[in-house]
């Protein structure tokens, strides 16, 4: 695949093993766009232990970003770069092409109020899974590690 755009890009001497994938922001697109990133990880030694979790958690995160982010538009490119470190840790991260949102701003989904709603406990399940978790660009693009 291409290589990362400058403002979209990882440590090559922290993350050896890189690779970077784009997908339209079509939510029929997801599932294989997730195989591919899963069996990068695969192929670079991560555990099948992490995969499990990792699985989840970037499903999560680039539903959000083809279906909240970039309004399923067809038109628009989800990116995500994904990097695994010689430790067996890894980084992905998920731009979408939308103008960003506040992370805060998202109710507790375990509060009474998002117990009630019918959506918004995918932010809070990626945070349960993956070890850190960061935003850039507005909210735009998420950051998660597992270690």
């Amino acid at each position: 695949m291409s290589s990362p755009a400058p403002d979209f890009n990882l440590d090559q001497a922290r993350f050896p093993a890189q690779r970077e994938f784009a997908l339209a922001a079509d939510p029929e697109a997801v599932g294989a766009a997730v195989d591919a990133m899963m069996a990068f990880m695969d192929a670079s030694g991560i555990s099948l232990q992490k995969q499990a979790e990792i699985a989840l958690a970037v499903t999560e995160a680039v539903v959000n970003a083809v279906v909240h982010g970039s309004g399923a538009d067809r038109g628009k490119t989800v990116r995500c770069i994904v990097g695994c470190d010689a430790s067996g840790g890894v980084l992905i991260a998920v731009r979408d092409s939308g103008p960003g949102y506040d992370p805060a701003s998202i109710a507790d989904p375990l509060s009474r109020e998002g117990l009630q709603r019918d959506h918004g406990r995918g932010l809070h399940l990626i945070r349960q899974l993956m070890d850190e978790v960061t935003f850039a660009h507005n909210g735009a693009e998420i950051r998660m590690w597992k270690k």
